[in-house]
């Protein structure tokens, strides 16, 4: 009976359940599919805040808020004339062009949690495009101005890998992790531009 009871309170302080709250940021690459324009470099940072709620055993589902900055710089500009939006390549006279899009976002994912420190997210967010600049140089100049992209709403997948660090004794632990995010919505209804597929690395802190 005592090595039973012995192995039984061992199993339950390493089934600990996943803390409830969560503070991330993240920052990584973007890769820009079907891409026709031609990208030089492309970036994003992101932040959020989650809820997790136990489900049963080790399934969790985890809902958030976040926001998204995304950079890239590229040959291309969204433009719009005579109410029709287009994705054009910049005029040759821009120099350094920047396109810079900033998004609210709202996650909804599954998340397994077996035992020890690790956990696995996979799930879709949607979001709403909150701002929309261009930046480039023109005659030496520097020129910030609005640029038009049609579908404020987007949508797309994203799947993490997470470790929570230190005792899951303590109420705040860090946490470590990476992920993959693709968003297959469009940006214009009848013209394309391009998918962003952002991997990144992100920290964060988990609370119980």
């Amino acid at each position: 009976m005592f090595p039973h009871w012995v192995f039984s309170q061992k199993q339950k302080e390493v089934a600990k359940p996943y803390p409830r709250f969560q503070i991330s940021t993240g920052y990584g690459m973007i890769y820009m599919i079907n891409d026709r324009i031609g990208e030089k470099y492309s970036d994003g940072w992101k932040a959020g805040v989650n809820y997790n709620i136990h489900l049963s055993g080790i399934h969790y589902l985890s809902v958030g808020i976040g926001y998204e900055a995304n950079r890239h710089l590229l040959a291309g500009y969204f433009t719009k004339e005579n109410n029709q939006y287009e994705f054009e390549r910049v005029p040759d006279e821009y120099d350094d062009n920047e396109l810079s899009l900033q998004y609210l976002d709202f996650p909804v994912l599954y998340k397994l949690h077996p035992r020890g420190p690790a956990a696995l997210n996979i799930g879709f967010f949607t979001g709403y495009l909150l701002d929309s600049k261009s930046k480039y140089k023109l005659d030496g100049l520097d020129i910030t101005e609005h640029t038009p992209v049609e579908n404020k709403f987007r949508w797309g997948m994203l799947a993490e890998a997470e470790f929570l660090l230190f005792s899951a004794k303590n109420r705040f632990r860090p946490t470590i992790g990476t992920g993959l995010q693709y968003q297959p919505s469009r940006h214009l209804k009848n013209a394309h531009s391009f998918n962003p597929f952002l991997m990144y690395f992100k920290l964060g802190l988990a609370i119980r």
